[in-house]
């Protein structure tokens, strides 16, 4: 059995909400919130646990784009946009539908924010299965689950999202997006020392952040940047908070 035909059942569902629709009944904005509502909810669950091939999530945008310029579910019609233009934010112009490719991405971001910064069974299971001892940002894929995998593909866009705001000593100096312009390890520079420092305790002195101290290991205009927009540590013992 070929792969996507593991996804026929769900075609079908989607296109039987089409048919007790009356579409000739409805007005475009009508089917904004059909399409909105009703059919992109239908997928959600199985995007949360795996991702659909590429030939399954065209088929749904293209039952979604004809439902939304004509009255038929099957046939020929016209289509006055792509559905790629049409998936734009209406502040854009657009109509602010859902790729199915894009909410497929945001759900493993979901999951990737949930696997870094909480604490659960789920996440205890991660870690310890896929990601003990070892960096998140930097950790590879050497087989496992599927939603594993799936995380990892995108891992850099979701990691670099993620601002660890310096509370405390808990966040890696090259390893977290602490100073809000990505991860300090993909930055170029001589001064480099993983080795000497790890996390942000260690550049924190009794009155604050040492400057002194990050102008030896850190890029100048990195150590700028903290001075403009990062506050001081006032209660090192607290955990850094992801935003």
């Amino acid at each position: 059995m070929k792969r996507n035909e593991h996804y026929f059942d769900l075609i079908k569902r989607v296109k039987s909400k089409l048919h007790a629709w009356k579409g000739n009944m409805l007005s475009y904005g009508g089917k904004e919130v059909l399409i909105n509502s009703a059919l992109q909810s239908a997928p959600i669950h199985i995007l949360s646990a795996i991702v659909p091939p590429i030939c399954v999530l065209k088929e749904l945008h293209i039952i979604f784009t004809k439902r939304n310029w004509s009255n038929k579910v099957t046939g020929k019609s016209k289509h006055w946009a792509a559905w790629n233009e049409v998936c734009l934010p209406k502040q854009e112009g657009s109509l602010g539908f859902r790729s199915m490719f894009d909410l497929s991405q945001a759900l493993y971001a979901k999951l990737w924010w949930k696997f870094r910064t909480q604490k659960s069974l789920w996440t205890n299971f991660m870690w310890n299965k896929y990601g003990k001892k070892q960096i998140p940002s930097l950790v590879q894929w050497k087989g496992g689950s599927q939603i594993w995998k799936n995380m990892l593909m995108d891992r850099d866009i979701f990691e670099h999202s993620i601002w660890w705001e310096p509370r405390g000593s808990t966040s890696s100096i090259w390893f977290d997006n602490w100073t809000k312009q990505a991860t300090l390890f993909l930055q170029p520079t001589e001064v480099q020392t993983y080795q000497n420092l790890t996390y942000i305790n260690t550049l924190i002195s009794e009155n604050g952040w040492n400057y002194k101290k990050m102008m030896k290991h850190l890029p100048p205009h990195v150590v700028d940047h903290v001075k403009l927009h990062i506050d001081q540590i006032r209660q090192p013992e607290l955990s850094d908070k992801p935003w």
